[in-house]
């Protein structure tokens, strides 16, 4: 069940993205979802659930990203006093809104 919740996170904050359209904003989005993830589904279910998207692109032909787990692992291990909005700032591009 943990998974499920994460991943449905996870794809709330893809499609999140997606809407917005913001240039370069894959990593804040990486690490937003991943910190969302972690605090309602757990740390590992989190990681795993990031591991398994860049598999999944990798068998697809695009790629494993160690940008993308980087920005994942920002997420997990952000500090548990600060928002993940505020955990994931320093990832978004300038200008970007928040």
């Amino acid at each position: 069940m943990r998974y499920a919740v994460g991943a449905t996170i996870m794809w709330v904050y893809y499609q999140e993205m997606k809407r917005n359209d913001w240039r370069g904003q894959d990593p804040y989005y990486h690490c937003l979802a991943s910190c969302k993830a972690a605090r309602c589904a757990g740390a590992d279910a989190s990681f795993v659930l990031g591991v398994v998207r860049e598999a999944t692109d990798a068998i697809r032909g695009r790629g494993w990203s160690n940008a993308d787990m980087g920005a994942n692992m920002a997420g997990i291990l952000g500090c548990p006093l600060r928002s993940c909005k505020e955990n994931c700032e320093p990832l978004a591009p300038p200008g970007m809104p928040l």
